[in-house]
C-alpha cells in the first residue's frame, strides 16, 4: 500500500515480487493486494524445495525488470509517499555509478505492529517522526538496501548479488561493499525516508 500512495507516476514503475518457496500466505496476500492497486505488479514463484539466501530471488527479479533503475526495498519497508519521486530525482542527476539510499527509521515492536496496522491511512512517513524509536543510519562503507536505488547496469556489471554467499542477511550488505570497492559511489540524501520493522 505504501507503493500505491507514491506521488511518482504509477505508470512509470513496477513492483516485482519473487517468492522463493515461502510457506506463508504470500500468494493470497498478493492476489488480495491486486484489488487495491493501479501500478504494475509482477510475481514469480520459484517453488524451490528449500529457501535459498536472498541473493538468488533478488537476482531473479532484477534480471526480469524492465526498468533501467532498480529500487531495492528490504523486508518490512514502508516508504514515504514521495520516496520514489525523490529517488528518481537524485538518481538521474548522478553519474550512472552511484547508489542513492534512504534514511530509514527503525521501528521496534510493539510500536511496529501498531504502525503497520495503520498503513492504509498512512499519508506521510515524515509525520511519524516523533513516535519512531530510533534512526537507522547507514554508513557509506557498510550499507544495506532498506530502500536503495541503483542503475540496473551496475547490478549487471558486478554480476548481481553473490549467490554463493553463506549467511542469511549480510549478502545484501556484501553487494554494496563490492559495489563501492569497484569504484561506485554512495549518496544518502536527508529527505528520502522509509520505516523499517526490525525483527
Amino acid at each position: 500500500l505504501s507503493w500505491q500512495n507514491q506521488t511518482f507516476q504509477h505508470d512509470r514503475f513496477e513492483v516485482i515480487v519473487v517468492d522463493d518457496g515461502s510457506n506463508d500466505d504470500t500468494r493470497n496476500v498478493i492476489n488480495e493486494a491486486r484489488r487495491h492497486i493501479d501500478y504494475r505488479l509482477r510475481c514469480f514463484y520459484l517453488n524451490r524445495p528449500e529457501r535459498s539466501t536472498a541473493a538468488l530471488p533478488w537476482n531473479y527479479g532484477i534480471k526480469r525488470a524492465d526498468a533501467d533503475v532498480i529500487v531495492q526495498a528490504g523486508a518490512d519497508i514502508i516508504a514515504a509517499k514521495d520516496a520514489l519521486e525523490l529517488l528518481h530525482m537524485y538518481i538521474i542527476d548522478c553519474d550512472g555509478n552511484t547508489q542513492v539510499f534512504s534514511q530509514c527509521y527503525n521501528v521496534h515492536s510493539p510500536l511496529a505492529q501498531a504502525l503497520l496496522e495503520h498503513i492504509p491511512w498512512l499519508d506521510d512517513i515524515h509525520s511519524l517522526e516523533s513516535i519512531l524509536v530510533s534512526s537507522y543510519h547507514h554508513s557509506a562503507y557498510w550499507t544495506v538496501p532498506m530502500l536503495a536505488a541503483l542503475p540496473k547496469a551496475c547490478f549487471e556489471r558486478l554480476g548481481g548479488y553473490d549467490e554463493s554467499f553463506e549467511g542469511r542477511y549480510p549478502d545484501d550488505s556484501w553487494f554494496w561493499v563490492r559495489f563501492q570497492a569497484s569504484g561506485g559511489h554512495a549518496l544518502n540524501p536527508p529527505d528520502v525516508w522509509g520505516a523499517h520493522q526490525w525483527h
